[in-house]
């Protein structure tokens, strides 16, 4: 009986905290060009299912044209932070003032550091985000062609061609080429589409010549990018830096 009551209380605990996400004040809208695109006012973040505060009240303001790299010590909670930008776990701060307003989540791509790769053609592969937005398969060569050479991957279409038999890509390639195909997969997605870029250390396992490659060429699109890196080089991409400090805080500079 006494484990029955257990359940019970885990139950009822279970649903409590499901509520509570429910009432979390979330708005998603999609903002026109210099217009606030990412604002975040008193926001906690915590490891998930726990009381656990990893940074606490922050207030940000972003513009559709700001891009923003976000550094601090190791288990400081910048993953979680790009996971609370993603949806994935809510803010954790229930005052009356605490908000967030962000790109709506169709209009965001989060690439994490746990990449997810398919078993299936070239062309399958750099068409599986535009089909799970309600796209079809990729059919411009020219632009697969041009960010295959950009990003250094070109060789992928001579060895495999896009229609070749299907392969496992992440047991076939690196972990740079991973995450190059990956970013490769997310823009082809399209501008019309997609607003925001969640990356999460999604350039680590690049040298930094290739890694600067793939921010030059985000800087030249309009895409807006948030962004973790332990590369102290790659912020001149970004127009401001959030920085996490022992004490659970987060300091913003604008460059």
């Amino acid at each position: 009986m006494q484990s029955i009551g257990i359940r019970i209380i885990t139950y009822i605990d279970y649903l409590r905290q499901i509520k509570e996400r429910k009432q979390e004040r979330r708005e998603y809208i999609r903002a026109k060009p210099n217009e606030p695109s990412i604002i975040l006012e008193h926001v906690d973040v915590c490891i998930p299912q726990s009381s656990q505060v990893l940074i606490s009240d922050i207030n940000l303001i972003l513009s559709s044209t700001d891009n923003l790299i976000i550094t601090g010590p190791s288990g400081c909670g910048k993953s979680s932070l790009l996971r609370l930008l993603a949806g994935l776990i809510s803010n954790e701060n229930n005052a009356r003032n605490s908000n967030i307003r962000m790109c709506p989540r169709q209009n965001t791509i989060f690439l994490c550091q746990q990449l997810y790769l398919i078993q299936g053609t070239l062309r399958e592969q750099l068409s599986y985000l535009r089909q799970a937005h309600g796209l079809g398969l990729i059919t411009d060569y020219l632009q697969v062609q041009q960010l295959l050479d950009e990003f250094g991957l070109n060789h992928l279409v001579e060895q495999y061609s896009m229609d070749g038999q299907q392969q496992n890509w992440s047991q076939m390639l690196s972990i740079g080429e991973q995450q190059r195909l990956m970013m490769i997969t997310a823009l082809l997605v399209g501008k019309d589409i997609i607003d925001l870029l969640i990356l999460d250390e999604i350039t680590s396992g690049c040298d930094q010549q290739t890694e600067e490659i793939i921010y030059e060429y985000l800087q030249r699109s309009s895409l807006q990018f948030v962004s973790i890196s332990h590369r102290k080089e790659i912020e001149k991409y970004h127009s401001c830096k959030m920085t996490i400090n022992a004490n659970k805080q987060a300091h913003v500079t604008m460059f």
